[in-house]
């Protein structure tokens, strides 16, 4: 009957019965990336999977952006915020993210009581690179960093520089 009839589902209506909205608002600082294709991709496979639709976001690098988005997503009561690469600081960000039903940060600064955290490792990255190529006979070693407004970024220079020193006079490193 509901075929021959060609009723749909009314989303707004299910969402105030179930007090959920069935999306997920994703933020990332820059689509282009391919680095956040597949993960894009992955992401919206399992919410389509579980009947939620991910709202994708782009700030530009823009920390303004970032916080007109997360205001957006609060008002539309998004179901949860999973935020890539943040530009905002720990205490912009956790302050933003209060009034959000669930949130995640993928390496960013926020309060874990606010969010969840999930960190690259660093150190066993950086880590690794660094003794391969002092293992190979490199000694001369350069770090290029990208955005230092972001929290990876500035944890990268830090592991580098870090480990560098471990290294005392037998290995330098210049930082650009």
């Amino acid at each position: 009957a509901m075929h021959e009839l060609g009723y749909r589902p009314n989303r707004i209506a299910r969402s105030l019965v179930s007090n959920k909205t069935f999306k997920i608002g994703v933020i990332v600082p820059d689509m282009s990336s391919m680095f956040f294709t597949a993960i894009l991709a992955s992401i919206e496979h399992v919410l389509w999977k579980h009947d939620y639709h991910m709202v994708l976001s782009n700030t530009g690098k823009s920390n303004r952006r970032e916080q007109d988005i997360l205001d957006v997503f609060e008002e539309d009561q998004v179901d949860g915020v999973l935020i890539f690469g943040s530009h905002l600081d720990c205490k912009q960000l956790t302050t933003l993210l209060r009034h959000q039903r669930a949130a995640v940060v993928f390496n960013g600064e926020v309060d874990p009581k606010v969010a969840g955290q999930i960190l690259l490792d660093q150190n066993g990255a950086i880590g690794t690179a660094i003794r391969h190529l002092v293992d190979k006979g490199r000694i001369h070693l350069g770090y290029v960093g990208v955005d230092g407004r972001t929290y990876a970024m500035r944890e990268r220079k830090r592991v580098f520089d870090e480990i560098i020193a471990q290294y005392k006079s037998n290995v330098s490193g210049w930082v650009m």
